[in-house]
């Protein structure tokens, strides 16, 4: 441990005995860690602003809008709105094999395609 580190620490001891920390908002509460292990830890910070100033990546939008055409085709009860919904989302699909996210892709087709493939028989 370094010295910023026993300084640090000895403070901390202080300011417990003394009793400020007692009685702060969430005290006895779990802490809710927002750690994200797939994420390189340099870009983390980016990912805690941009979700704090409710900004998502570009890639998790992607997804997200992706889903919800596909819920879109799969609900819609008018030939045109499934077919326009249908053709946004295969433009979307392409857009994301296209920058490299292929899995992401297929993952949005996986979770619908029964359910897109029954819509489409009918």
């Amino acid at each position: 441990m370094g010295i910023l580190d026993q300084q640090a620490e000895e403070r901390i001891r202080l300011a417990m005995s003394r009793g400020e920390f007692a009685n702060l908002p969430g005290a006895g509460l779990p802490l809710v860690l927002d750690v994200e292990p797939l994420v390189p830890e340099e870009v983390r910070m980016v990912h805690h602003v941009l979700r704090n100033a409710g900004c998502l990546p570009p890639q998790i939008q992607a997804a997200k809008d992706a889903t919800k055409l596909a819920e879109e085709a799969v609900g819609s009860s008018s030939g045109r709105g499934q077919h326009l919904a249908m053709c946004k989302l295969n433009l979307m699909l392409t857009a994301l094999v296209a920058q490299g996210q292929g899995q992401m892709a297929t993952n949005v087709l996986a979770r619908y395609r029964h359910k897109l493939i029954d819509k489409l028989s009918r």
